[in-house]
């Protein structure tokens, strides 16, 4: 019997929704959740309505539309919790935050998405700050193309040639044979830099982690303006980037997974 077999239809049709309004970032109502689900109108209210009383939705009074409730706040903050590489981490992330006085991030691979679950803002007055819980694309930009870096060949080459990738900028690459080229320049240097691949004026330097106590792929990135990305403190970042990749995988006491 498959698996999905077991599945219970109700839970994942209100999963969708939760997750439409995740993916939107802005308030919905019962017509916009309908379209954007396909489900129809009755059982998106029905649904709505139920996840409204459990806290997973809230209602907005004024427009009678929806956003995400405190209950997934809150649920997403004991997991940050529980993630246990991700507390242990954070040391490592204000120590190059302090080095390289730009926004540094820790990105990890969920659900076949990468999303940011810890940062630190930049010292500088300008500085490229994206938001806790922000899922990155895995083809464009440094902070989810490094986590790539820490899959096998078959596992990157599957996800490169079954989707389809949305273009961001001129820069973004989305042919397949481009982008295992990538991924293979990358895993060769240990590192991804990217120039405007997912907004335009804003470089990421990246490197991948590996976490194996919770068995999951990361990693560790530094975001900046292009302003002040110079040819002399990019290289000052990849090197502060590799030096501390090299000290969290110390703390841990195990080398960088071999692939």
């Amino acid at each position: 019997m498959a698996r999905e077999e077991y599945f219970n239809r109700s839970l994942l049709r209100a999963l969708l929704i939760v997750e439409a309004l995740g993916k939107e970032k802005t308030p919905l109502g019962i017509g916009e959740i309908s379209r954007l689900t396909g489900l129809s109108k009755s059982t998106t209210h029905r649904l709505v309505l139920t996840l409204e009383s459990r806290g997973w939705l809230k209602r907005l009074p004024d427009n009678d539309k929806y956003c995400l409730g405190m209950k997934l706040v809150t649920l997403s903050w004991i997991a940050r919790e529980e993630f246990a590489s991700c507390r242990e981490v954070h040391p490592f992330l204000c120590k190059l935050a302090d080095i390289t006085k730009e926004t540094v991030l820790l990105n990890v691979w969920n659900n076949n998405e990468v999303i940011c679950v810890d940062k630190i803002e930049a010292s500088q007055q300008i500085s490229v700050t994206p938001k806790l819980n922000q899922s990155f694309p895995i083809h464009a930009g440094a902070s989810g193309f490094a986590v790539l870096t820490t899959m096998p060949f078959q596992m990157v080459a599957q996800i490169f040639n079954t989707r389809k990738f949305e273009t961001y900028t001129a820069r973004t690459l989305i042919d397949p044979q481009k982008l295992l080229r990538k991924y293979a320049e990358a895993k060769e240097k240990g590192y991804v830099i990217s120039f405007g691949e997912k907004d335009d004026g804003v470089t990421g330097i990246a490197t991948g982690l590996y976490f194996p106590h919770e068995q999951n792929y990361a990693s560790i990135s530094v975001v900046l303006p292009d302003s002040r990305a110079t040819e002399d403190v990019n290289e000052k970042i990849i090197s502060a980037v590799l030096d501390i990749k090299e000290e969290i995988n110390l703390h841990f006491n195990f080398a960088t997974k071999s692939i």
